[in-house]
């Protein structure tokens, strides 16, 4: 079962089951899947996409960018147990 976790330094904030969804869609909006309530975060952020079994992150055109582990990404990424967005 994967599980993303919404952390402030090492305090866990949230946590989110994440549901075998094509796309999951995150951001300050209400309308997304998960809602993260933070000054960093757009309104719609950055989408999990679930592709043969495995998680791939992309970002929605944001100002400030989605990163995985301090790396800006550019287009659609794995993601990998452990990451950190």
């Amino acid at each position: 079962m994967p599980l993303l976790l919404l952390k402030k330094k090492e305090e866990i904030l949230s946590e989110y089951v994440l549901k075998r969804k094509e796309k999951i869609f995150i951001g300050k909006k209400k309308t997304n899947d998960i809602v993260i309530n933070d000054s960093l975060v757009s309104d719609n952020h950055c989408t999990l996409i679930l592709k043969n079994d495995k998680y791939y992150i992309k970002d929605q055109n944001t100002v400030s960018g989605t990163k995985i582990n301090g790396k800006i990404i550019v287009e659609q990424e794995l993601l990998s147990n452990g990451d950190t967005i």
